[in-house]
């Protein structure tokens, strides 16, 4: 049964669409206790300082990172 653990990131990783385009930046991220697997990222998709808006689930394996410029797309 998942049961969900939710971390917040000390620094937040950006994320980008597959044109380039910010789509926000990551802020927590959902860990199943049981196993250890990421399940979903939680994105802020924008606002002052990324701060006071809605929050978007992403699925974490919809997420590839690009280690060169240091974020997810």
């Amino acid at each position: 049964m998942f049961q969900p653990l939710i971390l917040s990131l000390g620094t937040a990783y950006k994320v980008h669409n597959a044109a380039g385009r910010s789509l926000g930046r990551i802020e927590e991220i959902v860990v199943d206790r049981e196993d250890g697997c990421v399940h979903y990222s939680i994105v802020s998709p924008g606002g002052f300082l990324y701060r006071g808006n809605d929050l978007i689930a992403v699925p974490w394996r919809c997420l590839e990172m690009e280690y060169d410029r240091n974020r997810f797309s």
